[in-house]
């Protein structure tokens, strides 16, 4: 799952914005019910390796991640 946009908008400004993009991921794995493997956030867009059981699993944790750091980040 790669949360990669189109505007290429800096979206973690700090450290702080690193750690809540940290618990946002772990919140969003727990409502969407997929493990984490291993995740990187970077400046502009994050990624992650995920354990699910199905698509659409994975997809609801990048639908929820997204929405839930947008409403820190805005």
């Amino acid at each position: 799952v790669c949360t990669d946009g189109t505007s290429n908008g800096i979206v973690h400004f700090s450290d702080e914005d690193y750690e809540q993009a940290d618990k946002t991921t772990a919140v969003s794995a727990l409502k969407a019910g997929v493990h984490i493997v291993c995740h990187c956030h970077m400046s502009t867009h994050s990624h992650f390796v995920i354990w699910c059981n199905s698509k659409e699993d994975a997809m609801k944790f990048g639908e929820t991640y997204k929405h839930d750091y947008s409403l820190y980040v805005y």
